[in-house]
């Protein structure tokens, strides 16, 4: 599995949330995660719905210790996966 760290749009706020994205396993929406998002209060629903489209999104609070700023991402898949 490789592991991608990034960004996304031009937020430069700490993140209030971590926002993950979750592809279908085995029948299950929440199976296999994907791809994590970081998102300030202003951009949480365009993590959801664009940074993450087409993944079964689920937002939590950030880490009292993370220093991630909105839009960082890491990403789980693989190159070649088509959830990717």
């Amino acid at each position: 599995m490789a592991i991608t760290f990034g960004k996304t749009g031009v937020c430069t706020r700490p993140a209030e949330r971590a926002v993950e994205g979750y592809s279908p396993r085995d029948g299950l929406a929440h199976g296999e995660l994907d791809r994590v998002v970081y998102a300030c209060e202003e951009h949480r629903e365009e993590a959801r719905t664009v940074w993450l489209a087409g993944l079964t999104a689920h937002a939590l609070p950030r880490s009292a210790t993370t220093t991630r700023t909105c839009g960082s991402f890491t990403d789980f898949t693989a190159p070649d996966d088509p959830a990717a």
